[in-house]
């Protein structure tokens, strides 16, 4: 309806080969003999930081001029993961920013290994990964783990405790090797200073718990370990309102009029 009343108005006048109306822009056709409404391009442009966020945001704002209305027709939408800025408030306007976050490399071997199944050396392996994250001695938390080797040779007879002792919390592995019987106490918790978002300023502590069980393979009794974070969900939940809060800090100043929606 619209392209024929555009056609009507035209038609005892000098076409004009692009017209600009407040549904935005047309082009006459002369394959199909009428306007054909513009379509705006998308463009997306990724971030992975809140930082980077912030400073691209800022930057599009003054390449724009938008900037000098503090901001005013700018969307900034949140979601847990990801963030959207819509640099102009129109139904025909595509041009965002995203972020979507890339969490640094100690916290997502965090995450892809809680709840495995371990064994004892792969359990290492994890240690020896995270060594940059340690709260506690790193040393001195290895040696504990590697006092004792857990072999084909070795039998266990009994499910590993967990004791409270001075030092915290350990795990008491009674095992039996060359007819006799031993046992090792491990430390049950693991301290780390996670880094959330890759290049993040924000740092976090998260305290691990270090399960046992014993556990049968081809008849034959073995010990596994399992990662636990009780305050995973707490943990994450407050490093995204923070990100949020940090993005508001940084572009505050120069977009006060810049629309901030949180919607997760």
């Amino acid at each position: 309806m619209k392209v024929e009343v555009i056609d009507k108005l035209t038609t005892e006048l000098s076409r004009s080969p692009l017209i600009d109306t407040i549904d935005g822009q047309y082009i006459y056709s002369d394959h199909n003999k009428q306007y054909q409404k513009v379509k705006v391009p998308y463009f997306e442009r990724q971030v992975s930081n809140i930082e980077s966020f912030a400073a691209y945001v800022l930057e599009e704002a003054n390449r724009r001029g938008l900037d000098q209305a503090g901001g005013k027709g700018m969307t900034v939408i949140f979601a847990e993961n990801s963030a959207k800025c819509l640099l102009i408030d129109a139904v025909d306007k595509y041009d965002s920013i995203t972020y979507h976050r890339k969490l640094s490399p100690q916290l997502a071997r965090v995450l892809e290994k809680l709840r495995s199944r371990l064994s004892h050396l792969e359990l290492i392996r994890v240690f020896q990964s995270l060594r940059d994250s340690f709260v506690d001695n790193y040393a001195e938390f290895m040696r504990q783990y590697r006092k004792v080797s857990f072999d084909e040779k070795t039998t266990f007879n009994s499910q590993p405790l967990v004791e409270q002792g001075k030092g915290g919390s350990s795990i008491i592995v009674e095992f039996g090797r060359n007819g006799g019987t031993n046992n090792t106490a491990l430390p049950a918790t693991l301290k780390l200073k996670l880094q959330f978002a890759r290049d993040s300023k924000r740092f976090y502590e998260a305290e691990l718990e270090i399960d046992s069980a014993l556990s049968t393979t081809n008849g034959k009794a073995g010990i596994e370990f399992s990662l636990l974070w009780p305050e995973k969900e707490n943990v994450i939940a407050q490093a995204v309102t923070d990100e949020i809060n940090d993005f508001k800090e940084l572009v505050k100043e120069k977009l006060p009029n810049l629309l901030i929606v949180v919607n997760y």
